[in-house]
């Protein structure tokens, strides 16, 4: 994609493939006009981003970053899992309801 993206510019540093075969450092991100990562790259640092304490780097916003501005288009070439399924019980929903709730009530079940 890279390649196609320079030929088409004319200019060989227009577009910047990052991906395990083409590392380079979170620095440099912001370079190159036109970032190629993979949809995983982008997933993974929107992760990292929702747990912002590991994301020491700022992956997200290194993507996000050209010339010292945010980017004005971002495009996924592909559709990203953002939905995953996740079990819960009452044990862990506990400490994110004030105490005194029973969860026995068919209303408080309704509403989660």
């Amino acid at each position: 994609m890279a390649e196609t993206i320079n030929k088409l510019s004319g200019d060989d540093d227009v577009a910047k493939p990052h991906h395990s075969d083409n590392r380079f450092d979170l620095k440099s991100f912001g370079e190159p006009p036109v970032l190629i990562i993979t949809h995983k790259a982008y997933e993974l640092a929107l992760d990292r981003a929702a747990q912002r304490d590991a994301d020491e780097g700022g992956v997200i916003d290194a993507f996000m970053m050209y010339g010292g501005d945010r980017r004005k288009l971002v495009v996924i070439d592909e559709a990203l899992d953002v939905v995953q399924g996740v079990r819960v019980d009452l044990t862990s929903l506990n400490p994110y309801f004030p105490s005194g709730v029973d969860f026995r009530c068919s209303e408080m079940w309704f509403l989660l």
